[in-house]
């Protein structure tokens, strides 16, 4: 028999514990483990990070820091069951009412009645003004999705209630994206998904739906093969795994679309709503419905009949090896297509194609001007521009001297070019260092 006890699942008679990820936490051990890296070992600002993988900057912070103190083990869920509690039920106590509970299966009415006052305090109206109309959802939806029957023996209750609370917070009028909100994404995708479980409102639906269409698509890169691939994966690698839908899971871009099916479930959604949203969604997430979503039979059947775009392909920019651009009849043009593809909202794709740009043989002057100064300078090998450089500065310790200046890169969405920066050494009068 097992039982919940402060958090965690563990089995009543033997006290064996067995700590499980929340469902709803915004990273699971492998998330952890690629934020950490990206902040340890590949040099990532914590801020960076953090609107990557959609959490805040001192989670980020977190993680980071257990794994230089702990490593992959350091991101592994930790009890937050107290050391010590003096006034814990007795353990035989505790088994006679879990018996009770298991036996009597809450059929009485008075049970009934009370159990969704006892499971949901936020309902029964006690009073609370530190906490949000939008936090408060959120830990109605929380205990729902642990306890399923308060669906069924509250549902009144909670349709009220997340009308209430939609209304009073305003929680369907978000402003306006701003430069640096992280979360923003997040936090459309988190109310969605709790009104897809709560809400019986068809209009808050729709406006769910509707935000779920305004968000940015995601932007899906397949990086080329390389030595570390080959020795990660060696002869195991999933004939799948270039798919577009295993992409999408690999980077974390396909709650959108898990979102939009928990919607579709939802009996209350206006099917059109749904079908608008599938209309703008990316190729590949509609390749994810198809191969992930398993009902409702309407919504896959929508979203098969959505016409795809005449010479349009599945939405992948999939990255080559130098062999593969030799064959092609102008490599200059393939790696300028990848310049030209849109993945400025994605860190992790775009730090790919960039990389596989610099490292090519077929890369021009033209190219490595396009590339972010920090990319290059810092991040692969500032070798491949050691020309270019010597040709800006030559023996001017002026030009150097500014040169050193401007790699200063300060976190800024504004990220200067590579030939911005050597534009700007223009300027610099040219004082020859004597000897």
């Amino acid at each position: 028999m097992r039982a919940f006890r402060f958090g965690v699942d563990c089995d009543v008679y033997t006290n064996r514990k067995a700590l499980v990820p929340h469902r709803n936490a915004p990273l699971t051990e492998t998330g952890r483990l690629r934020l950490a890296r990206c902040v340890v070992e590949d040099g990532w600002p914590l801020r960076r990070a953090a609107e990557r993988f959609q959490v805040s900057p001192t989670t980020a912070q977190r993680w980071s820091d257990r794994y230089r103190e702990h490593g992959e083990a350091g991101m592994a869920d930790h009890s937050s069951r107290p050391h010590r509690s003096p006034h814990r039920t007795p353990t035989r106590t505790e088994r006679r009412i879990i018996k009770v509970r298991l036996l009597r299966r809450w059929a009485r009415p008075a049970s009934r009645a009370c159990l969704p006052a006892l499971c949901l305090p936020e309902l029964a109206e006690l009073p609370n003004p530190q906490v949000t109309a939008r936090r408060t959802l959120h830990h109605i939806a929380h205990r729902v999705r642990n306890i399923p029957r308060l669906g069924d023996l509250a549902a009144s209750r909670l349709h009220a209630a997340t009308d209430t609370l939609v209304t009073r917070g305003q929680l369907l009028h978000l402003p306006e994206k701003q430069a640096d909100d992280y979360e923003f994404n997040g936090r459309i995708l988190r109310l969605a998904e709790d009104l897809a479980l709560l809400s019986a409102n068809p209009d808050h639906l729709v406006e769910a739906c509707a935000q779920l269409a305004s968000m940015d698509p995601p932007t899906v890169v397949s990086p080329a093969p390389s030595r570390t691939l080959i020795r990660v994966v060696d002869d195991n690698l999933d004939p799948d795994y270039d798919r577009p839908a295993r992409l999408l899971e690999r980077h974390s871009e396909h709650r959108r679309a898990e979102t939009l099916a928990a919607l579709a479930a939802n009996p209350h959604t206006p099917h059109a709503a749904v079908g608008d949203v599938l209309q703008v969604l990316h190729p590949a997430e509609l390749v994810w419905i198809a191969e992930k979503v398993e009902s409702p039979d309407w919504f896959i059947n929508t979203a098969a009949a959505v016409p795809a775009a005449e010479e349009e392909d599945d939405g992948v920019l999939r990255l080559l090896s130098d062999d593969e651009l030799g064959k092609h009849p102008d490599p200059a043009a393939v790696l300028q297509s990848w310049l030209d593809f849109p993945a400025a909202d994605e860190m992790l794709s775009r730090s790919d194609i960039y990389r596989a740009v610099v490292k090519s043989r077929h890369h021009t002057p033209e190219h490595l001007r396009q590339i972010p100064a920090d990319e290059i300078l810092c991040r692969h090998e500032p070798e491949v521009v050691l020309k270019m450089l010597l040709d800006h500065c030559g023996r001017s310790t002026d030009r150097w001297t500014a040169l050193a200046a401007a790699m200063s890169f300060p976190y800024d969405e504004e990220r200067i070019t590579f030939g911005e920066l050597l534009d700007s050494l223009h300027g610099v009068p040219t004082r020859a260092q004597t000897s």
